[in-house]
């Protein structure tokens, strides 16, 4: 009896314990930033932000409001000292990787991969010291056991009656919950597969779209999330209303006038799953709906609450339009500041419940603004008004006659979001100067039926230009005739050193882009300084002012004539210009030995004109290091690669400064890096990792890279 004293003065002790809620979830936030911290260590990996913030949370939420439901309901213990405590003991989570790393152990935590044929096997086998589970390490299994009996234990002290039995079933219930969260991707499959199509592979099963925007990373714990989030907002809404019963009263009170937007939500989920063709509906693309459907639900739950709890649910809101989309996310966003705005009541839920609307159809894309849309949009918000200024019966009519609405006029567009995705990531890759990215992006943006001219474009941004030929000619004669495919037409035409084609597609690109048209201009000035066609730069000057970027393109037509000199001196002359480009001075730069200028004094000055240049170090990184000279300026060199260490510029710089300074393996190291840089080697990258590796000694590496080139240029 003195051990049952002993834990009942402790759990008085943590019940007891003076800590705020927002104290309380610090102290749960550090325990699962800290476990999750502990894992990624053994992997030497820090987990991507859908993990770290969404999945892995919300893997230990489930859980403690799970059990913290069960064992209150098993002992009788008060709620509010019961979850108090469980968030205190929650802190023995850290237990498992210390156990593992002190064991020895190197098997990752995760989920053991559970299916039908080994279910049976795990159950029996969970405890059994003896047999090696994978994913349940040593220090989770015994993270447990000691969950299992502590539950146990304490049921047996604090019921108030039937202890001991209280105890064992308590006992007896948490092991098969705790084989459960253990298994939960799995066993979600197992369910969802009953009404989906199948994959062998739960992480394919768990992001595979046919509907709706694919993320660029992390879409399978995005759909465990979401899953989750199922469970523990009921469980959160039975906690409400025994923590804090006036604001449950508050959400019951409101909830006639909440109902007509949630009529909204729920129309347009409908719609979206029905709009799709037959069975081209996959588990994340429900679940996505679903997760769109409750971000709205949670959003509408915060207007009557207040304080703390208000905070939850808006962050709820919130975290699941970062599960559904970008465009839920945006929109929840928006409904959420319209909500708050100054004013009657009426007047911000007239304008935010059309949001609501679009956030409940975002996962399958943003609707095409056609009059069913439009007149969509005016039945919500005439909903929002009615549900602040309406007597019961409008409103009552008004819900009823929404989701008939709906079905007599469905918002075109509403399969369209994989698509709308592919496009939107090829666009953002392309901005953001990763080409390789976009053109993955592109690809399938292509095969998905979006047609040919992001392919085109990112194959020509690749280097692969008979790719982007065909892309090309195959889109125009299908009918696009965008400007962005006839300028890649227009540039592939540039490449080519064929004339009469590049006038052609040129004055078509320039017929098609209106103002734009004007980089049409800088592609035949571009040409005719590559040519030396020298007559036709005059006549450009004669047509407009003289900017240092024309002087460089007279300074490149002198050298493709062969007038070095001359062409030396237009360089210099292009720097007179106040505002000449970054580009001009790296030109001038490397120009500069030509004409015996001192690039140095060249190079202090445009450091004092810009700063630090990337371009600008490169090019003098590369006329210091050229023509057998001891290459200098290994600061420069060191800051380009601490700045830009995937660019293949900066590495085919550090690899020629590098074998310049006799340093082979340093140089062979780079070329390859650069190689690997680029879809699409250069036949100069190629060249300098063949020369570095013969210096190196690696032949073997020198013949690879010479096949590859050979493979490509042949």
């Amino acid at each position: 009896m003195k051990a049952k004293q002993l834990l009942l003065r402790m759990i008085e002790w943590g019940a007891s314990i003076k800590a705020s809620p927002i104290q309380l979830g610090g102290l749960f936030a550090a325990t699962v930033i800290l476990r999750n911290l502990l894992e990624a260590a053994t992997l030497g990996i820090l987990f991507e932000g859908p993990a770290f913030f969404l999945h892995f949370p919300i893997a230990y939420i489930f859980p403690m409001l799970g059990l913290v439901a069960l064992l209150h309901l098993a002992s009788g213990f008060p709620l509010p000292k019961l979850l108090k405590i469980m968030i205190i003991a929650w802190t023995l989570t850290l237990l498992p990787p210390i156990i593992d790393f002190l064991a020895g152990v190197t098997g990752d935590i995760g989920y053991f991969p559970l299916h039908k044929g080994n279910a049976a096997w795990f159950l029996t086998n969970f405890f059994n010291p003896a047999v090696v589970l994978p994913g349940t390490t040593a220090g989770i299994r015994i993270e447990a056991f000691l969950g299992c009996v502590l539950a146990g234990v304490f049921s047996w002290c604090v019921a108030p009656d039937r202890r001991l039995l209280r105890g064992i079933l308590t006992t007896l219930v948490f092991m098969p919950m705790f084989l459960v969260f253990f298994t939960w991707p799995y066993l979600v499959q197992i369910v969802g597969e009953a009404f989906f199509p199948v994959q062998e592979i739960t992480q394919r099963f768990l992001q595979w779209r046919a509907i709706s925007e694919a993320p660029l990373h992390g879409s399978a714990h995005f759909t465990i999330f979401t899953v989750d989030m199922m469970p523990v907002s009921i469980l959160a809404l039975w906690m409400l209303a025994r923590l804090y019963p006036g604001q449950w009263a508050q959400l019951k009170a409101e909830l006639p006038k909440l109902i007509p937007a949630a009529i909204v939500a729920i129309s347009a989920s409908v719609g979206v799953l029905t709009a799709a063709p037959s069975g081209g509906i996959t588990f994340a693309d429900a679940v996505a709906v679903a997760g769109a459907f409750m971000g709205v639900l949670w959003l509408l739950c915060s207007i009557p609450l207040t304080g703390f709890v208000r905070s939850l649910s808006l962050a709820a809101s919130l975290l699941l339009g970062w599960a559904s989309g970008w465009n839920t996310l945006v929109a929840l966003s928006f409904a959420t500041a319209l909500l708050h705005l100054p004013g009657p009541r009426w007047l911000s839920r007239s304008l935010a419940f059309p949001v609501l609307l679009f956030a409940a159809l975002s996962p399958a894309g943003i609707p095409e603004l056609t009059m069913p849309y439009i007149v969509l949009s005016l039945g919500a918000s005439v909903l929002g008004f009615l549900s602040c200024a309406g007597k019961a019966g409008f409103r009552l009519a008004g819900s009823v006659a929404f989701p008939l609405l709906f079905l007599v006029l469905p918002p075109d567009g509403l399969d369209h979001g994989k698509l709308q995705g592919f496009e939107r990531q090829a666009d953002s890759f392309f901005r953001s100067g990763m080409v390789a990215h976009g053109h993955a992006s592109a690809n399938r943006f292509a095969a998905a039926g979006g047609g040919l001219r992001t392919v085109a474009e990112g194959a020509h941004l690749s280097g692969m230009h008979n790719r982007a030929e065909w892309a090309y000619q195959v889109g125009t004669a299908l009918g696009d005739s965008s400007p962005e495919l006839l300028k890649v037409g227009a540039n592939l035409a540039f490449a080519t050193g064929d004339s009469l084609l590049l006038w052609t597609r040129a004055l078509a690109y320039m017929d098609a882009a209106g103002e734009r048209g004007a980089e049409a201009a800088e592609l035949f000035l571009s040409y005719a300084a590559s040519t030396g066609d020298t007559a036709f730069l005059n006549r450009a000057h004669s047509s407009g002012a003289l900017s240092d970027r024309l002087l460089v393109l007279y300074s490149r037509a002198h050298m493709a004539l062969g007038d070095t000199l001359t062409s030396a001196a237009f360089a210099r002359a292009a720097l007179t210009f106040p505002d000449a480009a970054q580009s001009t001075w790296a030109y001038t730069i490397e120009l500069a030995e030509i004409s015996g200028w001192d690039y140095d004094s060249l190079f202090n000055a445009s450091v004092n004109r810009f700063g630090f240049s990337q371009e600008i170090a490169l090019a003098r990184l590369r006329v210091g290091s050229g023509n057998g000279r001891v290459p200098d300026r290994e600061d420069l060199l060191n800051r380009c690669l601490a700045l830009s260490a995937d660019n293949p510029a900066v590495l085919e710089t550090a690899a020629s400064w590098h074998l310049a300074a006799n340093n082979p393996e340093l140089a062979m190291n780079f070329a390859i890096r650069s190689l690997a840089a680029q879809t699409v080697p250069t036949p100069q990258s190629f060249a300098l990792a063949v020369r570095a590796a013969v210096a190196a000694g690696r032949n073997d590496i020198a013949v690879a890279c010479g096949k590859y080139a050979q493979s490509v240029y042949r």
